[in-house]
């Protein structure tokens, strides 16, 4: 079963010396889906040597089954991996895009609650992406005065996307404050 080969291609790949032999050897296997494994697991170690033997088992391999998971891997190791850095929380005032957002509309944003009120109308009357932001800007505010416009947000039939967003903000703003929250009656 592939599933399974895989499973212990990656089982493998967290042992340092023994389980990367395995791996280097079941390159060479007869069988194509032991070799696919093989090539995932070397995709989980990653590094430059995992690297290396990747791109030399994607110029020889004659499998296109194999191959594509090299290349598959390869792709996932040169890609610069994610910035993970913690960022200080932002203000809504201090955001470049509601005050951008705002100033088209003739406002300004000021500080303090005044500012959740700008986001608030972000969240009602933006575009999509306008929307997705507020719904993420109001998550990071981990208040639950801030949840009221997002359960309505969660009602909207015309973006399902910000229905997520909404969803997602709440179980944030849930999470940050302890607080269990109820949809309004």
């Amino acid at each position: 079963d592939d599933g399974v080969r895989q499973a212990c291609a990656q089982a493998l790949a967290r042992h340092a010396e023994a389980g990367h032999a395995v791996l280097k050897e079941g390159l060479a296997h007869p069988d194509l889906a032991t070799r696919r494994a093989a090539i995932l697991g070397l995709g989980e170690i990653g590094g430059e040597a995992a690297l290396q033997i990747v791109e030399e088992r994607q110029r020889q391999e004659q499998e296109w089954y194999v191959r594509s998971a090299a290349n598959e891997v390869i792709n996932r190791l040169k890609e610069a991996p994610p910035d993970v850095t913690p960022r200080p929380y932002t203000p809504p005032e201090s955001q470049g895009w509601l005050v951008s957002w705002a100033a088209v509309r003739g406002m300004g944003v000021p500080p303090g609650r005044a500012a959740v009120e700008v986001l608030n109308r972000a969240l009602r009357e933006g575009e999509e992406g306008t929307r997705l932001a507020a719904a993420d800007a109001l998550a990071r505010l981990g208040d639950p005065a801030a949840a009221l416009p997002l359960y309505t947000a969660l009602r909207d039939p015309e973006f399902p996307l910000v229905r997520d967003a909404a969803y997602r903000a709440l179980a944030r703003i849930s999470a940050a404050s302890g607080q269990r929250l109820h949809a309004p009656a």
